[in-house]
């Protein structure tokens, strides 16, 4: 009887397990996922230029050359801010000779010294691939004009605009109304500086222009008071 019982037993695994196997066999399933990956692009830029720091002397030209590089992924458009000091002085001519009477005027002449280039006054020239847009007067703890510059064509990834200008020369013109802080911390400070910023934005998918013509000063415009929107 036990040996019976046994080979009952052994009938039920039998079955069972076949039971399973045919459970198994009958749901073969299969799974697959689809991960798509983008590259977002983005507008990142790099302002680079080769500045001498030695002492200015009447009349010296110092190299200082703004250009701007696209390090990002997309193709943007670029502009250049530059900040030109203004003071009271009395301009000398090259002998000494007082050339015109004291007044507000910039102390540095910005010179291109491209083939072709463009002029904004006859202390400003620059290079022909930019396009000027205007001109702020601005007054803070000093005066200065401001200049605004769009450059006239799309910047692709990893690609360097034409250099703005070139050198600067400081102007000639009495000493004792070169200008300095005259009080606090940076007593003495010369506050002749040319400050240079760079912007940018995506060349691509540009949305509710006004202007779609990149051949036109209106269209650089346009784009300039978006960036300067976004800033407020």
């Amino acid at each position: 009887m036990a040996h019976k019982k046994s080979h009952i037993w052994l009938t039920l695994f039998a079955a069972a397990a076949i039971a399973v196997i045919a459970s198994i066999t009958a749901f073969f399933t299969e799974t697959e996922y689809s991960a798509n990956t983008f590259t977002v692009g983005k507008v990142d830029i790099s302002l680079e230029e080769d500045y001498e720091t030695t002492l200015l002397r009447p009349n010296e030209k110092v190299k200082k050359n703004p250009s701007v590089k696209n390090a990002g992924s997309t193709a943007s458009y670029v502009f250049l801010e530059v900040d030109v000091p203004k003071a009271e002085i009395t301009l000398l001519d090259d002998n000494g000779q007082i050339l015109t009477e004291k007044s507000v005027q910039e102390i540095f002449n910005l010179i291109s010294k491209a083939t072709t280039h463009k002029t904004v006054t006859s202390n400003f020239t620059y290079d022909k691939d930019w396009i000027y847009l205007i001109n702020e007067t601005i007054t803070s703890k000093t005066e200065y004009n401001t200049y605004i510059f769009a450059y006239s064509k799309k910047l692709g990834a990893n690609k360097t605009t034409s250099e703005l200008f070139d050198e600067i020369q400081l102007r000639k013109f009495i000493d004792s109304e070169y200008p300095y802080v005259t009080s606090g911390q940076n007593k003495g400070k010369s506050i002749a500086e040319i400050d240079v910023r760079a912007f940018a934005i995506q060349a691509d998918n540009l949305e509710g222009m006004i202007y779609s013509d990149d051949t036109t000063e209106n269209f650089y415009y346009e784009l300039y008071g978006i960036i300067k929107k976004r800033e407020e």
